[in-house]
């Protein structure tokens, strides 16, 4: 139970709720989207044909990436050792990716519903918007939110919980998967759904493990032993028993 009063309670379940809300979010967001169309010209009358719900799917992303946040704060935390650990960077990086992807969907989304406005000349917006697509700077936007935050934070954060040994081998799987799936079959509606529903898989486990440490374990810096298994503690021994 979410705790306000106690801080390692509260970061401990928000961090949990966090890292399933967020990617839950991000399926909602495929879910309502209006427009999937390859070409420009469709994808900008499925747009017209439903402008709030492009907005409420760019909404959506973008909280996903808000709510993720505490998620991946909570899973660096968990990840903590001796060392920065090749998890903390991928939670990082996949943190800072999640931003700029949210806020450039966001302004994008916003920006097309103006150009599918009745006072807009369709001919105009559609040569406008691949003039935009075929830019160096939407190049540069998408290698960094998308390849240099999602797909590089999401692979080593999976290496990062493998080699901790964290949760399951599946979680991180799932994880890497997600990211295949977004390359094979992830650019239609259906796709990214199913896409989003792996992601949403692979960090349940996750959380599951946030939630399953208690407050005082929590509260350490190394919540997690080394190598997954909790060595025996003199303190938890109690005096050597003598024959």
């Amino acid at each position: 139970m979410l705790d306000v009063t106690d801080s390692r309670n509260f970061s401990r379940t928000l961090g949990a709720i966090a890292l399933v809300a967020g990617p839950l979010l991000w399926l909602a967001s495929s879910a309502v989207s209006p427009a999937w169309a390859e070409d420009t010209g469709d994808y900008l009358a499925e747009i017209a044909a439903a402008p709030n719900r492009h907005l409420l799917s760019a909404g959506l992303f973008l909280l996903g990436c808000i709510v993720l946040l505490p998620g991946l704060l909570a899973t660096a935390h968990l990840l903590r050792g001796r060392r920065v650990t090749v998890g903390q960077i991928g939670a990082s990086i996949l943190a800072v990716g999640a931003m700029i992807a949210g806020g450039v969907v966001f302004v994008i989304n916003a920006f097309e519903v103006v150009m599918v406005d009745d006072a807009a000349n369709r001919t105009e917006m559609i040569a406008l918007s691949e003039r935009g697509e075929d830019s160096l700077a939407a190049g540069i936007v998408f290698f960094v939110s998308f390849f240099g935050g999602f797909v590089l934070g999401l692979v080593l954060l999976a290496v990062g919980l493998w080699t901790k040994r964290a949760v399951p081998v599946w979680s991180p799987l799932l994880l890497v998967g997600a990211i295949a799936w977004m390359f094979v079959g992830g650019e239609g509606q259906l796709g990214s759904i199913v896409g989003m529903a792996v992601l949403v898989a692979g960090f349940a486990p996750i959380a599951a493990k946030i939630l399953a440490l208690s407050d005082e374990e929590w509260a350490r810096w190394q919540p997690l032993p080394d190598g997954g298994r909790r060595p025996a503690r003199t303190e938890e021994l109690g005096p050597a028993s003598t024959a």
